[in-house]
């Protein structure tokens, strides 16, 4: 998103502009996009994972005879770590901070020669002479309002984007020890509610339903702000068209329980929380300002007013770990995994050194000793780069592979207690272009994955979508694809938890081979069992029997 709000300022400033939005771009794919294009500058977002492909990057166009006149570098790693690539004699300029502004200067410099590097804010860069000069630092962009939305036609690779994505507010007016975004000196910005909602019209357009996730390190911090947001998007879009994600810290979500049946309603399906640790006294060391039973109430209240998923991760290998406290986190997301089966995920992370936090200007005050500081050995925080007191690299590694281990017992051992219709309304939540953790699990089951691309072809329906008066006509078709006896009685075991049928049920279920109507299903009944309710007794048993297959994933309905 950073990337398409420069491109997007460039654009209005008249400059033609592309971006190249690809994690895993190849090398001869980037060869042919410069080679057909011919860009006179070329910008890199630079984060700490995505250094070393940077410079390869530069090292292959060169090697090609390809590189553009100009190379200039912004993101989260060269805004702390400014001074290392240009001295490698990697491009010439590094944005630090926000790039809107800066990169129209550049531009402006550069293609019309109008100004000169040592009057724009905000960057650093070698002069002709070969000297590296850090101008004075730019201020934080007041108005976001005033900025161009960002523009996603732009997106050269465009097959990749899919998602509907927007920022809403920039930096974060927390410091917890270990993050970037809430370094000293970056000041939370929000965008008017009006701002945010006319972006989400954009984005959204006339489809029939669609999944945002709003980006934003911090999105519920301004109960005003995040309620107006909230009731202009009920107005817009309903109940049921548009979902969303966002961000938020567990004190706020106590604080303000009372907000969430209307942010439910206004369409968050799922918060993400920094859970952190299950130790307070590492909560502590990280300036969260979070106490444990904080984010327990959070995940109650989250659960009570019915938003169906709550993510939160967990540092393994931080601040005073020890394995005690490794045994606390791993206790913590088990009692947040019952506290609400189905909905509530819990992931760990292995501790992330990033130039300017706290951890990283100052380890020893952690418990920590930094043995990895470019994280080299290091990709999506999955392996150590520091070690504390009583840790090692193996001993952090191994409380990792455990707490996923742990993890993924609890998860199997809530099945049971997971309502139906959480694990539907999770399934489902696949047709507005999100699929969560829950989801997979849930998609394990035969007979849920089979329920799920059935309803994904336009022939089938749920009987939630069916008319009252057009149900007897419809044709169920089992999902269940292997109907098993069990001590006498039919079971399905293609399913994320045992189901036994009665005897009646059982013989409704076999019926339902995709052949007969479900009049017809009656009418056999009728023919071949005694001892029956009169009608519309036994129609609406079958009915209810039906009903709850459904809801169990075990039948879709087609209307010839």
């Amino acid at each position: 998103m950073g990337l398409l709000y420069v491109a997007s300022s460039l654009r209005q400033a008249g400059f033609r502009t592309g971006v190249l939005d690809d994690p895993g771009l190849e090398g001869g794919s980037l060869l042919d996009y410069v080679r057909e294009r011919r860009p006179r500058i070329l910008g890199f977002h630079v984060n700490t994972d995505s250094l070393p492909r940077v410079r390869r990057a530069i090292r292959l166009l060169r090697a090609n005879n390809l590189e553009p006149p100009l190379i200039i570098f912004g993101g989260p790693h060269v805004a702390i770590e400014d001074e290392p690539l240009l001295a490698e004699g990697f491009g010439r300029v590094v944005v630090r901070g926000e790039g809107e502004h800066a990169a129209v200067e550049i531009a402006s410099w550069f293609i019309h020669g109008r100004g000169s590097l040592e009057s724009i804010l905000g960057i650093t860069y070698r002069d002709a002479d070969g000297c590296i000069r850090r101008n004075p630092d730019r201020p934080f962009v007041e108005d976001l309002d005033a900025l161009p939305e960002p523009d996603t036609t732009m997106v050269l690779n465009s097959s990749k984007v899919r998602a509907l994505e927007i920022i809403t507010g920039r930096g974060c007016p927390f410091h917890c020890a270990f993050c970037a975004e809430g370094l000293a000196g970056i000041r939370y910005r929000f965008r008017s509610p009006e701002s945010v909602l006319h972006e989400v019209r954009r984005l959204v357009g006339d489809q029939p339903r669609a999944y945002l996730g709003i980006l934003d390190d911090t999105f519920l911090v301004d109960r005003k702000r995040v309620e107006a947001i909230a009731q202009g998007l009920l107005k817009e879009f309903g109940p049921a068209r548009l979902k969303w994600f966002c961000e938020g810290r567990a004190d706020f979500i106590v604080k303000h329980k009372d907000l969430f049946p209307l942010l439910g309603e206004a369409g968050l399906v799922r918060v993400q929380i920094g859970v952190e640790s299950g130790s307070q006294e590492v909560l502590d060391s990280y300036r969260k300002g979070i106490r444990l039973e904080d984010t327990e109430e959070a995940v109650e209240i989250l659960r009570d007013a019915d938003i169906l998923s709550i993510y939160g991760n967990l540092i393994v290998g931080g601040a005073l770990e020890s394995p005690e406290t490794v045994r606390q986190s791993i206790d913590l997301a088990k009692r947040l995994i019952a506290l609400a089966p189905g909905r509530m995920e819990c992931t760990a992370s292995i501790l992330g050194v990033f130039p300017g936090t706290a951890v990283a200007n100052n380890p020893a005050r952690y418990g920590l000793k930094i043995i990895d500081p470019t994280m080299r050995r290091c990709v999506s925080l999955r392996h150590p780069v520091a070690v504390t007191e009583r840790m090692s690299v193996i001993d952090i590694l191994n409380a990792f592979h455990e707490f996923n281990r742990e993890v993924a017992l609890a998860e199997a051992e809530a099945i049971a207690s997971i309502p139906s219709g959480v694990m539907r309304r999770q399934v489902e939540l696949i047709f507005y272009g999100a699929k969560t953790h829950w989801a997979d699990v849930f998609l394990r089951s035969s007979a849920i994955k089979i329920y799920h691309g059935m309803l994904s072809r336009k022939e089938y329906h749920s009987m939630s979508k069916i008319a009252p008066e057009s149900l007897l006509s419809m044709v169920p078709h089992r999902t269940g694809g292997i109907v098993e006896v069990e001590d006498g009685a039919l079971a399905v075991k293609a399913h994320p938890r045992k189901i036994l049928f009665n005897e009646m049920a059982g013989e409704i279920y076999e019926l339902c081979s995709g052949k007969l109507s479900v009049a017809e299903i009656v009418g056999v009944l009728r023919e071949t069992r005694d001892f029956l309710p009169p009608e519309p007794v036994l129609t609406e048993h079958v009915i209810d029997v039906l009903r709850d297959m459904d809801e169990q994933f075990l039948l879709v309905f087609s209307d010839l």
